[in-house]
């Protein structure tokens, strides 16, 4: 696993993007807004790098930081991501062993940027998660999914699972273009509009003149709240309001797809 314990300032990120001239970082704020600060919080970010020994007092790239802009570049032209809670995973090829993930240490601010393996990250997620290895109930295995009823889903609505809840979200890049107007999401995966199954994702325009162009992300979007109550697994698809008992096969196979897990197929009647 290549990790820093360092915590980067976005700004700090920007910097680092700039050696393969990455721009707009997928999950990240706008860098435009930053830039209208002035220059004086780059040089800061600059003056960090090098405390930290990513780069040299002469503002050449040490080894450690090459190892970061290495891991920065991965997730920047990954085709897909994957959010759980603060973290925000992007993907080498479907066989790669390794995940880059960006941990968001505090909202919209400080990171921090992991190249870590498959194994390693389902061990993390079931440590925070435990129900990725609950037993499943015995009649799990004669359903993949079924709508609960309406009493049932008025009890759900006023549930409260605490720390057992997971916000699973998934953003497939579908194609980049020029546009001239703003819509769909930001570059920090947040919602802007009446939430439909295909999205668009867009950089925010602050500080950018109305004539001015600039890239626009298509993606398709998928949002799941998974929780267990009792001894059973429930998931939410909060954009259609639409409430799930979910067998533990259906909830482990878009987790473990959505992350390029390998596993084995099997039948839900096995």
């Amino acid at each position: 696993m290549m990790k820093t314990e360092e915590t980067f300032h976005v700004t700090e990120l920007f910097l680092l993007a700039a050696a393969f001239d990455g721009e707009m970082i997928f999950g990240l704020p706008d860098k435009k807004a930053y830039q209208l600060m002035g220059d004086e919080i780059f040089k800061e970010a600059n003056d960090q790098l090098i405390k930290k020994g990513i780069l040299t007092p002469e503002g050449k790239m040490t080894k450690g930081g090459f190892y970061a802009v290495r891991a920065l570049e991965l997730y920047y032209n990954s085709k897909k991501y994957v959010r759980i809670q603060n973290m925000m995973f992007g993907f080498q090829e479907k066989d790669e062993d390794e995940l880059i993930m960006l941990m968001e240490m505090e909202d919209g601010t400080y990171y921090r940027l992991y190249m870590i393996s498959k194994a390693l990250v389902l061990t993390l997620l079931s440590d925070r998660f435990p129900f990725i290895l609950r037993e499943p109930q015995e009649d799990e295995k004669e359903f993949l999914q079924k709508e609960v009823s309406s009493a049932m889903k008025e009890k759900l609505v006023q549930f409260e699972p605490g720390d057992d809840f997971m916000n699973l979200e998934f953003f497939h890049l579908q194609e980049e273009q020029r546009v001239r107007e703003s819509q769909g999401f930001n570059f920090r995966g947040e919602d802007k509009t009446t939430p439909t199954s295909e999205k668009s994702v867009a950089q925010e325009s602050s500080g950018i003149e109305a004539e001015e162009p600039f890239y626009q992300l298509n993606i398709a979007y998928e949002q799941w709240f998974v929780f267990p109550k009792g001894d059973q697994l429930f998931m939410v698809d909060p954009m259609e309001n639409s409430y799930y008992r979910a067998s533990q096969y259906w909830f482990l196979k878009i987790l473990f797809e959505q992350m390029d897990f390998p596993y084995k197929e099997a039948s839900v009647n096995d």
